[in-house]
Order: C-alpha cells, then structure tokens, then sequence
C-alpha cells in the first residue's frame, strides 16, 4: 500500500522532523519574551538605581546579554564537540566531560542539516516574535478605547485611554542587538542571515515608528 512505501515514509518523517524543528525554535521565541519580563523586573525592582538612565542602561545590557545567550549560545554549545572528538569509553569518563561532549565538531554536513537550519528558522522568527507584545498592546489599547466610556469622569482618564503603550526603548533596542550579534556572529557560514536581518530590522523600525 501506499502507507508502507519509502516515500510516504520519508514524507512523513520530513514533516514530523520540521514541525519538531518549528516547535523548538517557537519555543526560543517564547523563552525570550519571559526573559524580557523577568529581567526587566528583577532590574526595576532589586537593583535600586539613581537614575532611570542607569536602570534603564543595565535593562537594556542584560536583556541583550540573555536573549543572546538564550538564541545564539545554547544551541551551538550543547551541540558541540569540546572534547575535540577523544571517544574515550563512557564508563572512564566524569560527569563534566560528558556535558561537554556534542555531536559536531566544526560545520559538518550534519550540522547545517540539524542545528544551521534551526538557527536560520530562529533569525526568521525573530523578524515577528520581538514585536508581538508591542503590537498586542496597541490593539487592546485601541480596541479598549472604543468601549470603555463609563466611568470617566475627569479629562485626564480620558486622555489615558487614548495615549499610547509606553515605548520601552531599552527593551527594543536589546532586540536590535541581539539581532545584529546573531547575524554577526554565523552570517559567514549561514549568508541567509544577512537578507533575513535586514528584514528583522526593517519591520522592527515599522512597528517602532
């Protein structure tokens, strides 16, 4: 039957090997958002700075410091040879060494199938992720504003429901960042990067203004 040929077989492990690919990519995207958040808090309300430039400076540092780590490091760590391929037997080896023991060592054949093209799917989804809670917020905001008339009784309750989410700069410009130091660190072995970037970018200046 048409089920039982090799065809159909590779077909189908094709998508369920994509769709898994999508979903952990999806999943980086997400990850990324939580960490915006708890960063965010953690800064604001532990750290106590003087001024709201210097909080805002250290949201903006480590939001990028972690969205980075979280995009372009663990992917490409877990994945890579540190022993530098010593197959030593697994029974001798400790604990620390088997962390560090990946399946690549270089950019292999494999490696461009496996981890390139989960790293091209992430640049990819982060020409949308960053922007889904900026754009969520404007269109509950507008939305909100054209029902929500009882119980406003001064102009000032009135002229808030009409202004605008409050622009986070230090959080967009760590997705900036972020973005570039992704592009900038695999566009040599991953050239799609650069075009994709730049329409990261692009959309991110739209939203933006």
């Amino acid at each position: 039957t048409y089920s039982n040929s090799p065809c159909y077989n590779f077909m189908v492990g094709y998508v369920v090997s994509r769709i898994l690919v999508s979903g952990s990519v999806s999943s980086i995207g997400v990850i990324n958002l939580i960490i915006e958040n708890v960063v965010k808090e953690i800064v604001k309300n532990f750290e106590q700075h003087s001024t709201l430039t210097k909080e805002s400076g250290n949201i903006m540092f480590k939001v990028f410091i972690t969205l980075f780590i979280n995009t372009a490091f663990i992917l490409w760590f877990v994945n890579h040879d540190h022993t530098g391929g010593n197959n030593t037997d697994d029974s001798n080896i400790d604990l620390l060494k088997w962390i560090f023991r990946g399946q690549f060592i270089g950019f292999t054949r494999m490696w461009y199938i496996k981890i390139g093209s989960s790293l091209t799917y992430t640049m990819l989804l982060d020409v949308f992720f960053p922007h889904i809670m900026p754009i969520m917020k404007s269109m509950f905001k507008t939305i909100l504003s054209h029902f929500k008339f009882s119980g406003m009784y001064i102009q000032r309750d009135l002229n808030e429901l009409y202004e605008y989410p409050v622009f986070e700069f230090e959080i967009r410009l760590a997705y900036v960042l972020n973005t570039i130091a992704f592009t900038t660190l695999y566009m040599c072995t991953l050239p799609l990067l650069l075009p994709l970037a730049v329409l990261s970018l692009a959309v991110s200046s739209w939203v933006v203004s």
